[in-house]
């Protein structure tokens, strides 16, 4: 069986603003570097491999999270990426709203897009790390595509609040990947928006 731990990464200022980042490269903030040290601490899963998406926010959290599980990051995968958000990319929910009220968004990641890197990483996963449990980190966005996509639409996008330096958790068998647990934060504080 193969596992896969999707880690949100910790906080950064633009999710305290509730700014959406998309593939904007912001770092974490104090906060965000606090939430992946908590997860490191009381986080007891063992893991073999280690990736994450190559923006700051989320190797930093990877980073963080390997010292404790004894693991160096394996690869930053651009798959893992968050969803282009286009024009979109630094603003609030309201400043869209008001900027795009038709709420179309040039340059926005179709969504067809996001599903093809998800269907992409989880097939390639299997392939190469079949029987490991691997650790990916990554963005709210991308990670609850994965869900809906593997849960038939049951949570993920447009139902799953994702919290920073949560964990949603995938294995992988005879029948396929199923969904065994999302959004555990751990006692972690947790802030931000779906992204």
């Amino acid at each position: 069986m193969t596992t896969l731990h999707l880690v949100r990464h910790g906080e950064t200022d633009w999710n305290r603003q509730g700014r959406f980042q998309g593939i904007q490269d912001i770092p974490l903030n104090a906060e965000g570097r606090r939430q992946a040290r908590h997860l490191a601490q009381v986080w007891r899963e063992r893991a073999e491999v280690l990736v994450a998406s190559p923006l700051v926010r989320a190797t930093e959290t990877a980073e963080i999270l390997g010292l404790s599980l004894g693991l160096a990051l394996h690869a930053t995968d651009p798959r893992l990426v968050e969803r282009d958000y286009g024009l979109g990319a630094g603003l609030t929910l309201d400043e869209r709203r008001s900027r795009f009220p038709d709420g179309v968004i040039p340059g926005v990641e179709a969504p067809e897009s996001i599903r093809a890197r998800a269907e992409h990483f989880l097939s390639s996963l299997v392939r190469d790390h079949g029987g490991l449990r691997v650790v990916a980190v990554s963005h709210g966005g991308f990670i609850n595509t994965v869900l809906a996509l593997v849960s038939a639409g049951e949570v993920g996008t447009g139902k799953t609040l994702l919290g920073n330096a949560s964990v949603s958790t995938l294995v992988h068998g005879q029948d396929g990947w199923k969904v065994a647990a999302v959004g555990q934060t751990f006692g972690a504080f947790v802030s931000g928006l779906k992204e």
